[in-house]
């Protein structure tokens, strides 16, 4: 359970903020430098609590650094088969990248 909590955690809390940021503020810079760091922290906490159980190798977190689906797509698709937190991801995704357009 805890493990789904950090996963649900890297896949809604990230672009939630980006969304609320993109509705609030301006200055796209900032919002993404704030998302940004939410996203390595988030990565960071579930990259390192779950390694030591899963052996997950280094180049996840690399990956995951790049491009969250990638990290998503191995901790959940390939391990679980579960889909769930690539397309809640990718949902609130298209909906941010809506709202950024909106803004613009």
């Amino acid at each position: 359970m805890n493990d789904q909590i950090t996963l649900w955690g890297l896949a809604i809390i990230p672009l939630t903020i980006s969304i609320i940021l993109h509705l609030l503020l301006s200055d796209i810079a900032l919002v993404f430098i704030i998302v940004f760091i939410f996203n390595i922290i988030f990565l960071s906490y579930d990259y390192f609590k779950n390694r030591a159980s899963h052996e997950y190798p280094l180049y996840m977190f690399i990956l995951g650094l790049v491009f969250i689906p990638i990290y998503l797509y191995f901790r959940t698709v390939k391990d679980d088969h579960k889909i769930r937190f690539i397309l809640v991801w990718i949902l609130l995704y298209i909906f941010d990248l809506t709202i950024l357009q909106m803004a613009i």
